[in-house]
């Protein structure tokens, strides 16, 4: 039997990839780190009841859904439609020009900061 921190770590995984979210956008939703989603992924630790209620509204399911094993095979690729591939390539494209940017905008922060 699984333990109950992965199972809801399974269950954000697979309902953030059947909405093709990545776990950067999961996180802007959730309000907290990309490491952190990515712990709560892996089962590594447990949430509080205020982010569980936070994750099961992002994803519209109940809280007791996302502590039950769900056995659904992964939907195929080639399900998804080309407007649908398009818009996700396009989000992602977003996603990484925005980690960019702040990855500058902190670095050049930096740099100034390091000048006084």
């Amino acid at each position: 039997m699984a333990n109950i921190q992965n199972v809801l770590g399974n269950n954000v995984r697979r309902l953030r990839n059947r909405n093709c979210w990545s776990q950067v956008f999961l996180a802007d939703k959730l309000n907290v780190s990309v490491s952190f989603v990515s712990i709560i992924e892996s089962g590594q630790r447990g949430v509080s009841l205020s982010l569980i209620e936070s994750i099961a509204s992002v994803f519209g399911v109940s809280v007791p859904y996302l502590f039950t094993d769900h056995d659904e095979p992964c939907a195929a690729a080639s399900s998804i439609s080309n407007d649908e591939m398009s818009e996700m390539k396009d989000e992602l494209k977003r996603e990484l020009v925005k980690l960019v940017d702040d990855f500058f905008r902190q670095k050049q922060l930096g740099s100034i900061l390091s000048r006084n």
